[in-house]
This record gives C-alpha cells, structure tokens and sequence, in this order.
C-alpha cells in the first residue's frame, strides 16, 4: 500500500473512552510494503508479526498509535523500517494514555532486522525485544530514538548470537535488560538522559545473562528520583564500558552487583570524579579513566 491517509471517524478522543479496534494493516506472505502512509489515530497500526512476513518494508509511516506501532514477528528473511515516527499527534489528551500503556515498536523472531530513522515520543515503551512463541530476534537500529518515555528500550529476549544493536541512536528513558534475556545488546555513539516526568533513576539497569556493552555513549540528567541511583546499574551477565562520558557531577556512574559475571570499565570521562561501585568478589578491569 502506497500514498493512503487512514483515520477512524468515530474513535473516541476522549483517552478513557478509547476503543479497541482491530489492526489497521495486518501482514501474510513476503515481500509486503508499506509507503508514504499516514496513519491518524490506529488502535493498533501494523501486524508484521501474526503471519509471516519475510522481505517486509516499511518506508516513511507516521501515526498516532494509541496502543501499538508496529508489531514484527516470524520473520524469517531480513525485513526493513525506514523513516518510521509514532507520536500521539491526533490530540494531546492521548499523551497521558500511551505513556502509560501504549508501546511504539516491538520485536520477536526476525532474522535481521534493518532499522533506520525511527522515532517515537510519549509512549510506555519505546522498542521492545521479546520471545512471542517463535523465538527471539536480531535488530540492527541506526539513527532512531525513544524520546520521553517510562522505558526507552526493553530487552526481555534476543537471539543469542546476534542479539541487538544501536549505532547513532538517543533516548530519553531506561533501558531495561530483563533477567529472561541471554544475547549481546551493544550501544555505539548513543546518547542517554532522563526525564523528569518519569524521575528517571538510572540510564540502564541490567539483569541480563549476555553482554552489554557501551561504546562511545554520553550519559546525563540521570537520578530525577534523587536516590543516589547509579547511570549504569548492572547485576547479572557482563559488561563494556570504553570511552563514555559520565556528564553529570556529583552523582554515581556505574553499580556492579554480586550477580554479574565480569565488567571491563576503560578509558571513560568520569566527571567530578569516578564513582563506581563493585560487589565483592566480581571481576572488573578498570584503567585509563580521567575524572575531568
């Protein structure tokens, strides 16, 4: 489908009177795309995910999902989103209700995934990866963000060996690595700040099996809860820390718990000084980090 503009006239703006309607374009067979579209006020907008959608593309899609962006899943051949923004533009009243319940991306079996140029704001989640009864997935996502919302990633599932991966991406929220969840995450020239809103706590919290890793990332304005929470609070599997810059003075960088296999903390801005905290007994390799 091609160049359609697509609104429910008797969807209720009212965000307590909402009505669940079906998905606006649900997916079966490869090779299906979507372009140029606007989608003004879906329940729930696009189901790549209940069929199989191999080959799948989505290209320059804007929409006021009040509960669901876009749902992929049982995709067995590279799939492509381009140029995707979710945001409750139809009225501002459903700004209260997707940030509340409502997510923009999620992810289960795709066997790479090219994500470019998406975006969404005020939703609950932002991106999320998780095992829907075919197996988790691997995404590689370039140039995109989640911008003010409760959780900017949630990572219950990916697959083991490629897991996901952000280059170029920025969120303002957590991220969140679920304990269920054993594959890499890696964040390359990321940036991370909180939001008031939500008094985000910590940038990252991590309760993973798999690695972690940031590279090149700048956190800042995390701790709106003032609980002396840490940026990036890790406890279970490993972690990589390499050239990031700690922003924000006076406030504590990294927590290693008891639960984390091992941590590798090198050549990082610590501003104001490093606080970093290590369990007893946990692995770390920490060196050429500067507190200025």
């Amino acid at each position: 489908i091609k160049g359609l503009t697509i609104f429910y006239p008797e969807q209720s703006p009212d965000p307590e009177k909402v009505v669940a309607y079906p998905w606006t374009v649900r997916g079966e067979g490869d090779n299906i795309n979507i372009e140029d579209v606007l989608m003004i006020n879906p329940y729930k907008a696009v189901d790549f995910g209940t069929k199989p959608c191999g080959r799948h593309l989505v290209r320059n899609l804007f929409g006021s999902a009040l509960k669901t962006g876009i749902f992929i899943d049982k995709c067995y051949d590279v799939g492509r989103l381009e140029n995707i923004h979710f945001w409750p533009f139809w009225t501002e009243k459903m700004m209260k209700r997707t940030e509340k319940d409502a997510t923009a991306f999620i992810f289960g079996r795709t066997d790479w995934e090219y994500v470019t140029g998406c975006f969404s704001i005020f939703y609950h989640v932002g991106i999320e990866f998780g095992d829907f009864g075919s197996g988790p997935g691997n995404v590689v996502m370039t140039n995109s963000g989640s911008d003010i919302c409760d959780t900017a990633v949630l990572v219950n599932n990916v697959q083991g060996h490629a897991g996901a991966a952000f280059t170029n991406c920025q969120f303002m929220g957590t991220v969140k690595v679920s304990p269920t969840n054993d594959g890499p995450v890696k964040f390359v020239n990321c940036g991370f700040w909180g939001t008031g809103e939500y008094k985000t706590a910590s940038a990252a919290l991590l309760r993973g099996k798999g690695n972690t890793v940031f590279n090149a990332c700048h956190f800042t304005n995390w701790d709106f809860a003032e609980i002396k929470a840490y940026a990036i609070d890790i406890d279970g599997g490993g972690l990589t820390v390499t050239g990031c810059d700690f922003m924000d003075k006076d406030k504590n960088h990294i927590k290693v718990g008891k639960n984390t296999d091992s941590a590798i903390i090198t050549s990082n801005r610590f501003r104001g000084g490093e606080k970093v905290s290590v369990a007893d007994g946990v692995e770390v390799q920490k060196g050429f980090n500067t507190n200025k």
